[in-house]
């Protein structure tokens, strides 16, 4: 087996949920949950350093919408002038995060550590076309995240054609 590269959108290799796309999973309002949002991500390591706990007094559940053990989260509002990128996977079986967050869930023949080398790369993230939103912070969209490019290393067998 020899190694091929090989560029695909982001789309291609993940499912990008997003607050306003997804159809939610119910919120038992009855039920205590951990939630995730931008103070607990450490955005030098990209990883999930303290998550708080909210009960049964959820005052408005469309804030929020839950991410699955595997799923790798990325706050649409980045400082891309610190350089450093507020995402990481989600290592707890389920998890509220807020709607400020995409969903990255990647498909079963990709490797979830492909999305967090991207998110590293200066490739991908000089394709984000930020929108100032003021301060430091720029909006990321969910058109520019599905026109994201990722390369892909593809292994083939030395004695095919392609």
């Amino acid at each position: 087996m020899i190694p091929k590269y090989e560029t695909l959108y982001l789309y291609q290799i993940c499912d990008i949920n997003l607050p306003s796309r997804v159809n939610n999973l119910p919120i038992e309002a009855t039920q205590t949950y951990t939630l995730i949002d931008n103070e607990c991500i450490d955005d030098k390591q990209c990883k999930i350093i303290k998550t708080k706990t909210i009960g049964n007094n959820l005052e408005n559940p469309s804030e929020y919408f839950k991410a699955f053990k595997g799923d790798f989260i990325l706050c649409l509002k980045q400082n891309f002038i610190k350089g450093d990128l507020t995402a990481a996977f989600v290592e707890d079986e389920e998890v509220l995060v807020t709607s400020n967050f995409a969903i990255l869930t990647p498909k079963e023949y990709i490797h979830s550590d492909l999305i967090m080398w991207a998110f590293h790369q200066d490739y991908v993230i000089s394709q984000i076309k930020p929108l100032n939103i003021g301060r430091n912070f720029f909006q990321v969209t969910a058109d520019e995240l599905s026109k994201i490019l990722i390369p892909v290393e593809i292994y083939a067998d030395k004695n095919s054609n392609s």
